[in-house]
């Protein structure tokens, strides 16, 4: 019984360490062609707003989103999305907050926007944050966004960041751009098995 209990246990350090971090590709190492593995981004033909840069706070690689010259003259700001399908990431409601750093420069009052939304199973939202930063760091800086829940259920979770004009309705201007990297979420489920909290199921024992 003994040995059992040590597996149940060396179970829940495992899976504790594989959820430290549920956010996809947060250090942005893995890429498909301008478009983080894990993200969608509005890159379209020629008009690359998002790409990947070498300028990392830790590992080989970032995301820096810029203001580009768009179609008829009229400028495109990046947008970059943490979901690689409809829904984003699978959380749950120990989802409170994410934490990244981040470097930028807003030129003619631009805001660098960055929202959390937190979905249900059916995709009614029911929890989020978000922070609109008026003020360029040259240097990487360490920010946290607490997430508010308002209501049960959390079960997917979407994290974006763009760049708007001063008054938040429109694009921002040509030189302004975004630096992220290293984003952190807190650990969610544990997955530890009904077998380990049960103790009337039947143990591997040695």
């Amino acid at each position: 019984m003994r040995h059992a209990l040590y597996l149940c246990f060396a179970f829940l350090f495992s899976s504790l360490a594989q959820g430290q971090n549920t956010i996809p590709n947060a250090n942005f190492e893995n890429w498909n062609g301008n478009t983080p593995t894990g993200w969608t981004v509005n890159n379209n033909g020629s008009y690359i707003a998002v790409t990947k840069v070498n300028d990392a706070y830790e590992g080989s690689h970032a995301v820096r989103g810029t203001v580009i010259q768009g179609l008829n003259t009229v400028t495109m700001s990046p947008m970059l999305q943490s979901m690689s399908g409809n829904y984003g990431f699978p959380v749950d409601a120990g989802f409170d907050h994410i934490t990244f750093y981040y470097k930028s420069f807003l030129y003619a009052g631009d805001r660098f926007n960055v929202n959390v939304a937190i979905y249900n199973s059916n995709l009614a939202m029911v929890g989020g944050g978000s922070i609109s930063l008026a003020t360029s760091e040259s240097n990487y800086s360490s920010l946290t966004i607490p997430v508010i829940h308002f209501a049960p259920g959390a079960a997917f979770a979407n994290i974006s960041f763009t760049l708007v004009d001063g008054q938040g309705m429109t694009n921002g201007h040509l030189l302004s751009w975004f630096q992220v990297d290293a984003l952190e979420g807190p650990a969610t489920s544990t997955g530890v098995s009904e077998e380990c909290l049960d103790n009337t199921k039947p143990l591997i024992a040695f």
